[in-house]
């Protein structure tokens, strides 16, 4: 899973993530960021706004 800014930016990169949920956000300042998950057959790409 990678998370990027809206500037481009590597925000925060995480492997071998072995989960069904989980929580971003925490540590993150307020912005727009894009959420890239990759899986072994597929990519999932989605934007998040943190407030």
């Amino acid at each position: 899973m990678t998370i990027v800014s809206a500037a481009g930016a590597l925000i925060d990169q995480r492997e071998n993530i072995n989960a069904t949920e989980i929580t971003l956000g925490e540590s993150l300042a307020s912005g727009m960021y894009s959420v890239i998950i990759h899986t072994e057959n597929e990519v999932f790409t989605t934007k998040i706004i943190k407030f």
